[in-house]
């Protein structure tokens, strides 16, 4: 299911790992601004041992073999989004039938406080949900809780046991800004794909 993607490289990352180069990386990519700005000012660069380090979606998909190659933007300024992305941004979800899909009879979410802490547990999932949850858990999507899953993440997991399109690469380029910026709001985050920054680096020279 995986392979058939082209995400071999996912599935056999770098095993060792410089911690002082994921914290470098990390470090250097945040943009040098106001918070109010840094969604803007954010140019998918870093600096590590004095090389220029890309991580944008085109070069992250490069890294990878090209597993998905999309057509060119009539708009510019607009990015081209896969199957998965196009429905991500118009929230076009529907959560019944997700539910059907991927947990187990008679299962449901787990409702929080918000939507963001609506989650399920893996134990609720079907076998194939399961491993689709644990792959993006540890190489696409990383959780703090490996045990439960953000509401959030489960219409991914669908999409990918459904075989629709998935555009790994601008994912895990979104979650490496995600990561960067926590420098700036202040917010407990680990530093998310060692292994994948090591081989990003690597790649490139460093």
């Amino acid at each position: 299911m995986l392979t058939d993607r082209k995400w071999h490289k996912l599935l056999s990352p770098p095993t060792q790992i410089d911690s002082d180069i994921v914290k470098e990386f990390y470090a250097n990519a945040m943009p040098d601004c106001d918070k109010k700005d840094m969604d803007d000012q954010f140019s998918y660069t870093t600096f590590v041992r004095g090389k220029t380090i890309f991580f944008d979606r085109d070069t992250i998909n490069t890294y990878l073999g090209d597993p998905l190659t999309l057509p060119p933007p009539e708009d510019p300024t607009v990015p081209t989004h896969c199957a998965y992305g196009r429905n991500e941004e118009d929230n076009e979800w529907d959560h019944d039938k997700i539910v059907r899909d991927i947990l187990f009879p008679g299962k449901r979410y787990k409702k929080g406080k918000g939507e963001e802490s609506t989650t399920t547990s893996y134990a609720n999932m079907t076998l194939e949900a399961t491993f689709i949850f644990k792959f993006l858990a540890h190489n696409v999507w990383p959780k703090s809780h490996v045990s439960t899953t953000p509401k959030a993440v489960t219409p991914l997991i669908w999409h990918i046991c459904k075989g629709g399109e998935v555009d790994v690469a601008r994912i895990i380029s979104r979650e490496l800004k995600h990561v960067a910026l926590s420098g700036l709001t202040h917010k407990a985050t680990k530093l998310s794909f060692p292994w994948f920054v090591m081989g990003l680096v690597q790649n490139q020279g460093v």
